[in-house]
């Protein structure tokens, strides 16, 4: 009996340095691996939710410019700031600083699109997104301001337009 207490009590259970070191490794590398594999999709999703937001920004351009009765502006400074403004007073209605991978611009007259008070956009052009290699381009139209489908191309080694 007092030979089992003994080997009871001397018997060390656990985990040796070596077993946990091997442990953390494997679970790094899964880690890792989880990380490079979702990288991809995260950013096609971060590009689709950036052009969807900045057309919900552009329609409550026209709305506002509608619903308060004097012409307001869309613009983009920088290829990287979308500001809204009032026209008549130059008052900012909206402001906001785009994440930097994202490069942007409107290939209208002085980056803007100006809505009229009936919402009609004075100038047409196209809205165009660079995401590392791969631009988005939308056209804006004359009138309502419709927004086209998009054309999506490759550009591989494009120099910054910016």
């Amino acid at each position: 009996m007092k030979q089992k207490i003994k080997s009871a009590v001397t018997d060390e259970k656990g985990f040796t340095l070596m077993e946990m070191l091997i442990v953390l490794f494997i679970f790094l590398v899964i880690s890792s691996m989880i990380l490079y594999f979702s990288q991809k999709p995260l950013m096609v999703y971060t590009e689709k939710q950036v052009m969807d937001q900045n057309e919900m920004l552009i329609r409550m351009t026209q709305l506002l410019s509608i619903e308060k009765g004097t012409p307001h502006s869309f613009e983009i400074l920088n290829c990287q700031w979308i500001r809204i403004k009032e026209r008549n007073t130059a008052d900012i209605v909206y402001d906001q600083k785009i994440a930097r991978p994202i490069d942007m611009y409107l290939s209208t007259p002085y980056n803007r699109l100006i809505f009229n008070t009936q919402g009609n956009v004075q100038a047409f052009g196209r809205l165009t997104y660079h995401f590392e290699d791969t631009s988005y381009q939308y056209s804006v139209n004359i009138g309502k301001a419709r927004i086209l489908e998009k054309e999506v191309f490759h550009e591989p080694g494009r120099t910054n337009t910016c």
